[in-house]
């Protein structure tokens, strides 16, 4: 029998343990923005890798967020949390940005609904973790448990791992209606003598199930999860590609870190890939891939507080392989044409392009120098970032007669500059792009409060 709790009953429950144990904690954040551009469209970096919350369109933006935490001894703390949004350039204007429980024990955390990630390198790289796993879209409603820090696996605690593992629904308006989302990634850490430390590992995504115009209901029983978490041929009730290659349209990554601790200062060399196969995870699309140099000044009253240069390479794709897996074409799929996204922007790196008409990317072979900083003088916080990119057909589309259209030399940057007075801080911020088709600029001014 099926049981049905009514929400006061869950409300019930979460404040008989919101008022139990220790004082509980409450913290939040509101901001109102106002833009205005040169173009229909904003600037690149105005509304790519913004979480989500800006749409290329947006003119006006209000924010809240906030949250409840409570901790329960040492090692136990439990919080809920949720944010709205107004942006007057969706067609529903306002709209959830977040809404969320979390719980961690020890090192072990749980997450359940859509929660914000944290940003990352100061918010100056090109992606928030690697160039598949990003705060360019939205987050995607699911669970995730995961690994709160690196967790030793030797007494000498040198040797360490962590990990993730999130299920998720891709429930905005795509082609495949329905459509799964499985996440995962593992890493082992090992930390050397005077402060030097390496990490490497691989991140796996899936999209998976859902209701296809085109090739009908896809499997979505335990054994397809299985079949998709695990990377395995699709079986019965599978499309024939996918039971000849794997179920679901799968992107992964391996990634690498080199880093070093001075007494105040921190450096990182970065690397990640793209695998869409078999090709990809043999390092037969080399020399595709991020290349990044990461610096942060530890001293908080320094001028100078951190800076990175990417660089990133995709027009190999396997193009040499001598079987199937060659032509990679990151994040395109036969059988889900809407690509790696959701809510129309893409998961991963912002430097491929979607297709005007939302069937998928049409610019995938990239070639991109960016550059980002941060300094701080006075009560001023300026954070720059500037990419210098070429944009080449996706391999697909080029095959079939769709190339890629679109400007080929194009230079984009932003400059955010934050005054911190006894009111309330203000952001000033202005941005531009430069291309050989098109010149487009914006301006904005906001103002944010923490509590």
């Amino acid at each position: 029998m099926r049981i049905k709790l009514p929400a006061f009953s869950l409300v019930a429950i979460l404040f008989s343990v919101f008022t139990y144990g220790q004082q509980l904690e409450f913290s939040g954040n509101a901001s109102v923005l106002g833009l205005s551009g040169t173009d229909e469209e904003l600037p690149f970096w105005m509304y790519h890798n913004t979480f989500g919350r800006i749409e290329a369109n947006t003119n006006a933006f209000t924010l809240l967020n906030a949250n409840v935490g409570k901790g329960f001894g040492e090692n136990s703390y439990l919080e809920v949390g949720g944010g709205v949004l107004y942006n007057d350039g969706l067609e529903r204007q306002v709209r959830a940005d977040e809404w969320y429980l979390s719980y961690q024990y020890k090192w072990l955390g749980f997450e359940g609904g859509k929660k914000q990630p944290i940003e990352n390198y100061d918010g100056i790289a090109s992606v928030n973790t690697d160039m598949i796993w990003n705060n360019n879209a939205r987050p995607r409603p699911g669970v995730r448990l995961f690994t709160a820090h690196p967790v030793a696996l030797t007494k000498s605690k040198r040797l360490l791992f962590e990990a993730e593992y999130g299920d998720y629904f891709l429930d905005d308006e795509r082609y495949v209606e329905g459509a799964r989302f499985h996440g995962k990634s593992l890493a082992f850490l090992y930390r050397f003598d005077k402060g030097w430390q390496v990490k490497g590992g691989l991140r796996h995504t899936v999209m998976w199930g859902g209701n296809s115009p085109r090739f009908g209901q896809q499997p979505e029983g335990f054994g397809d999860y299985l079949r998709a978490v695990f990377s395995l041929p699709g079986g019965e009730g599978a499309t024939e590609s996918d039971q000849i290659n794997t179920l679901g349209n799968a992107v992964s990554g391996y990634f690498f870190h080199l880093s070093k601790n001075w007494q105040n200062w921190y450096g990182e060399f970065i690397w990640n890939n793209l695998q869409e196969d078999s090709s990809g995870r043999n390092l037969s699309n080399l020399p595709d891939g991020r290349y990044a140099l990461y610096l942060k000044n530890k001293k908080e009253q320094h001028w100078f507080r951190s800076a990175i240069y990417e660089f990133i390479y995709t027009k190999s794709q396997s193009a040499w392989a001598d079987d199937f897996s060659a032509d990679d074409d990151y994040f395109n799929n036969g059988q889900y044409p809407g690509g790696y996204t959701y809510n129309g922007m893409i998961i991963g790196t912002p430097f491929f392009l979607l297709s005007p008409n939302e069937d998928g990317v049409y610019s995938n072979r990239i070639v991109v120098h960016h550059f980002g900083g941060l300094i701080g003088v006075g009560n001023f916080n300026f954070r720059g970032r500037v990419s210098f990119r070429k944009n080449y057909s996706s391999p697909g589309r080029a095959y079939y007669g769709e190339p890629y259209n679109g400007p080929k030399n194009i230079i984009s940057g932003d400059l955010q500059v934050t005054w911190r007075n006894a009111f309330t801080p203000l952001h000033f911020w202005v941005a531009a792009d430069h291309s050989n088709i098109n010149d487009n600029g914006a301006v904005g001014i906001g103002l944010s409060r923490s509590w």
